[in-house]
């Protein structure tokens, strides 16, 4: 497709009259002048612009470009017989003109040139120009024709892309302010973030940032609605409450995931000038997401449909920069969560891995006891309530006093003593 700078310039340049004829000869002269048309339709030398010559008949080559005197004029001693050029025109304060079919014993061209900011056409434009010489006036109006509407059109995406970012920024300040306010809004917060998504769901550029801004209200929600509940001495009220946690921890989550996955699969990614917004965005979303994960565990609200999600942003998260010691709480949080759903062998595996990263982890000892005890009862199974006892018996000798799970782990250990005779062994290492 024929740029649009390209079409405007070789319409201009087209009509351009040079003067002289074109001699055979074994290498002939070139001369010519260059004057500006300023806007009040007067004309004057153009001094100091670049004259470049590049050989058209054969699609390669060039000369030496030559530069113009205080008159304007330009001259090469020798342009070799046979050949065509295209004689490319550019300096400071005139706008860009082409010349085409420029032959040796050429003398007296003129080249008339705008008044323009200096701008300098590439060799491709300049042949590209110059490839148009031969249409018929019909054939330039055509293309001319063409050119505009491709013109409008390009201009009316561009409004719209800007009105697109007018909107985004608006919602993206808006939720910002409501989300910053005392005390929060953060029913207000996402209304807005959603506007800003809406307008642009999947561009890398901003969708993140909003997602992420919007994974983090419904994040404080739960969180602020799960302690005012605790505290909420009607037990159908407080049943109904930490299912609006639940909802509002997995809303998190889904905006966590939304923004990673466009982090990590949209083609706009490469459209984004700044890569360090990328990747810590891309930070951000795994970060915030493992916090959630976290919540959830603590407060043991989780909805099933957010754990093949945690379990992907928790995966990410292990891969990254994160220190280590913050990767160990995230291993122990995504068994947690699988425990509290009661999907026990996804939660078993969670904390052996946890425990081969960090084997002195009570939080993981405890959690993997819990599990296959939980599992054992359920199938019946002596071998998993013999490893859960193993593991609750080092998580008893391990853990401080105080810690939230060690009154439980004790009585389970008396209890699987008392129904299946099964007695706690060191654990063994694979």
């Amino acid at each position: 497709m024929i740029g649009k700078k390209i079409v405007g310039i070789f319409l201009t340049a087209a009509f351009v009259m040079a003067g002289g004829i074109s001699v055979l000869a074994q290498g002939q002269a070139v001369q010519g002048v260059v004057r500006v048309k300023k806007a009040d339709g007067t004309e004057s030398p153009a001094a100091g612009v670049t004259v470049e010559a590049y050989r058209t008949d054969t699609g390669r080559g060039s000369l030496p470009a030559a530069i113009t005197n205080d008159k304007g004029e330009f001259s090469w001693a020798s342009f070799p017989s046979g050949h065509v050029y295209a004689l490319s025109v550019s300096g400071p304060g005139v706008g860009p003109r082409i010349q085409p079919n420029v032959k040796g014993g050429m003398t007296q061209l003129v080249i008339i040139v705008d008044e323009g900011a200096g701008e300098k056409l590439t060799e491709a434009e300049v042949r590209e120009v110059a490839s148009l010489a031969g249409l018929s006036e019909a054939e330039l109006k055509a293309l001319q024709a063409k050119q505009q509407v491709e013109i409008e059109k390009y201009n009316a995406e561009k409004a719209r892309i800007e009105d697109t970012a007018k909107v985004v920024n608006a919602a993206l300040q808006a939720g910002n302010a409501a989300f910053n306010s005392k005390p929060p809004q953060y029913e207000v917060a996402i209304a807005k973030y959603d506007e800003g998504i809406a307008a642009q769901p999947d561009f890398a550029g901003s969708a993140p940032v909003l997602l992420n801004n919007r994974g983090l209200a419904f994040q404080r929600r739960a969180v602020e609605n799960y302690n005012a509940a605790a505290k909420n001495t009607d037990a159908t009220a407080r049943l109904a409450a930490m299912a609006t946690v639940r909802k509002d921890f997995a809303d998190a989550m889904d905006s966590f995931h939304r923004s990673y996955t466009i982090l990590q699969t949209s083609e706009s990614v490469k459209t984004v000038s700044d890569p360090k917004m990328i990747e810590g965005e891309r930070a951000r979303a795994l970060s915030i997401a493992v916090e959630t994960i976290g919540y959830m565990a603590q407060v043991q609200q989780v909805d099933e449909s957010v754990l093949d999600k945690a379990n992907e942003l928790t995966e990410a998260y292990l891969s990254s920069g994160a220190d280590r010691a913050a990767k160990e709480r995230a291993m122990v949080a995504i068994g947690d969560v699988h425990r509290s759903a009661g999907d026990m062998d996804r939660a078993v595996a969670a904390y052996r891995k946890a425990l081969e990263t960090a084997p002195k982890n009570v939080d993981a000892m405890a959690g993997i006891g819990l599990s296959l005890v939980n599992s054992g009862y359920e199938s019946d199974s002596r071998e998993q309530l013999q490893e859960g006892s193993n593991y609750l018996n080092q998580f008893i000798n391990s853990a401080p006093d105080n810690h939230k799970f060690k009154s439980d782990a004790k009585e389970l250990v008396e209890a699987i003593k008392a129904s299946h005779k099964i007695n706690p062994q060191p654990v063994r290492r694979n």
